[in-house]
Parts: C-alpha cells; structure tokens; sequence
C-alpha cells in the first residue's frame, strides 16, 4: 500500500451542522463586541444613558449630603430630617477654638439663647447671609450669643478670609477636631449636619429650640431668638 494511503485526507465540508456553532466571520466577530449589536442593540444606547443618569444623581446626592448648600430658609419646628438634633432635645456640648485663639464652651453659655450658625467660605448662601447674622449680633442683647461654626470641609485661609470680609465681630471658628482624615469635624457629626447654611437655635436650658436650613434673614434671625427667649 503507497504510504500515502495511510494519511487520512480531510476535506472541507459544504454541509452545515446544525448542532456546530455558526461561523463568524471577521467582519462579524469584530460587531460582536460593538455596543449595540444584536438582538436588543437599539435598546443599549438607552440603557447607558440610564445608567450614567443614575450614576450622577447617586454622586450628586451623595455630595449634597457631605457638603451641600441649601437655599430653601426652612425652618422645623416640630422635627428635623436632616438634622442630627430635633427641636426639644438637649443640644450636644462641644468646645472649639475660635479665631481669636479664644476657647468656647457650649455648656458655658447656659442661660443664653445661643444661635449656632453652620458655615463654609465656598458656601454661597452662607455669603449672603452672613450680613444678617453680624447685623443682629451687634444689637441681639446680652442675653443672646451667636457662634459661628465653619465646616471641617474647608481651608483655614480660605475660612479666615471669610470672617475678616464680611467684618465679623461675634464668636467665630472651625470645627477641625477629631482625626485629620475625616471629612466630619465631631461638632458636625453631633449636629447631623448636612447642608450648609445650616442654623441651630438653642434655648437658654439647653434645649434645641429650632433648626433652620439655608440663608437667613435679620427678621428670621430676630424671630428664632425671640421664641427662644419665651
């Protein structure tokens, strides 16, 4: 037997077996890993465009919540979503050194109504105001102390610049305890701080007596103080 009777010949098949795979050529196998081949293709672009729809809201969110500005001047009376503290609870002490090098003690201002004011110098309805708050401390009386917390989510000099711009004269600082990772100083966390502005009005026992979000008027100012004071 010739020797080259022994090596099986294979021929290429015309016949398609329906159980093998389909043949993709080139052309085709590149598509394949094209967005919008196939079956549902038409529905993809759609479907990115959700998905990075909803990413960037989860991300907004996200950061509103971390260091958002809120605009709105609601007060709560009756309870505080977004506040750590409800109006009738006791109001978390805390201690922070003001720019002046000052110490300040909540618990040292018992018997005053205290006006806690939740700032950043990149806050722009903090910057509007900011008159409002200096205009009342110059007139609130002895028996009203207003402090100006700024938010650990700032620069010093930036937050400095702040103050000396807008001619504060009442107890003013940042809350830059706690480790030098967190975003959230300890008096932010105690306060539940979300947005900024935020205002804390606290009765002179010691007690919340509003929360109030955005910018505030002198009027909103002078109005807080005065159910304080009742």
């Amino acid at each position: 037997m010739d020797a080259r009777d022994d090596q099986a010949t294979i021929a290429p098949t015309t016949e398609t077996d329906p159980e093998s795979p389909a043949v993709v050529e080139p052309e085709e196998a590149e598509d394949l890993g094209r967005i919008g081949y196939g079956r549902y293709g038409r529905w993809t672009p759609f479907a990115l465009a959700l998905l990075l729809i909803v990413t960037l809201l989860a991300i907004g969110i996200a950061n509103q919540r971390r260091h958002g500005s809120a605009d709105s001047g609601t007060t709560l009376l009756g309870g505080s979503p977004v506040a750590g503290v409800a109006p009738g609870a006791p109001a978390p002490d805390f201690s922070m050194n003001l720019f002046d090098g000052q110490p300040l003690r909540l618990s040292d201002l018992r018997g005053k109504v205290v006006v806690l004011n939740f700032w950043a110098s990149w806050c722009d309805p903090c910057k509007r105001e900011m008159p409002a708050y200096q205009a009342v401390a110059a007139d609130a009386g002895s028996d009203v102390r207003i402090v100006g917390i700024g938010l650990k989510n700032d620069k010093d000099a930036d937050a400095r610049a702040f103050a000396e711009k807008y001619g504060v004269t009442y107890p003013i600082g940042r809350d830059t305890g706690g480790a030098s990772s967190a975003l959230l100083g300890p008096i932010e966390t105690a306060y539940g701080i979300n947005f900024a502005p935020t205002t804390i009005v606290i009765h002179p026992d010691g007690t919340v007596s509003a929360v109030a979000l955005g910018p505030q008027t002198e009027d909103r100012l002078r109005a807080l103080i005065k159910q304080a004071r009742e």
